[in-house]
């Protein structure tokens, strides 16, 4: 298989999961129970009201629309807006990835500067043989002569 094949192949795999991801979550949002009006609304608003605002948000559209009309607003950008806040939840997300970015790269510093260290040393003791107390095994470390010591 040569890579334009093999990497065409992975998107197109890529892009059926997404949809089946997507799929799987707008149905399960819709099988739990609660309403997107009651809890806009209250439980006390008039029938009209409620109607209205189904039909404003395309609730009364039958799944398969509503799905559709997901993904096509996904495509062009457009992920609704906040039941909360009434708010695009794009411009949320926005706001809040900033923060996951920091959290992500702190964690990663801190994996890096554990790991670059403790790996060798890990290995180094299996080679010189050094007694440390029991720790879980891990991969064959190579020496200089490439034969295998487990660490």
């Amino acid at each position: 298989m040569t890579a334009p094949t093999a990497i065409g192949l992975r998107l197109a795999t890529a892009l059926v999961v997404l949809l089946g991801v997507t799929f799987v979550v707008f149905m399960l949002l819709h099988w739990v129970p609660g309403d997107a009006v009651d809890f806009m609304l209250g439980d006390y608003a008039a029938a009209a009201d409620r109607a209205a605002l189904r039909a404003r948000l395309g609730l009364d559209l039958p799944l398969s629309q509503q799905w559709l009309r997901f993904l096509g607003g996904v495509l062009r950008g457009f992920l609704g807006d906040s039941l909360a806040s009434g708010r695009p939840v794009l411009k949320r997300v926005a706001e809040q990835g900033v923060y996951t970015a920091m959290l992500a790269l702190s964690a990663l510093i801190l994996a890096v500067l554990a790991g670059v260290p403790l790996g060798p040393l890990r290995c180094m003791r299996a080679v010189l043989r050094i007694p440390l107390p029991a720790s879980p095994p891990c991969s064959p470390c190579r020496r200089q002569d490439s034969s295998s010591v487990h660490c």
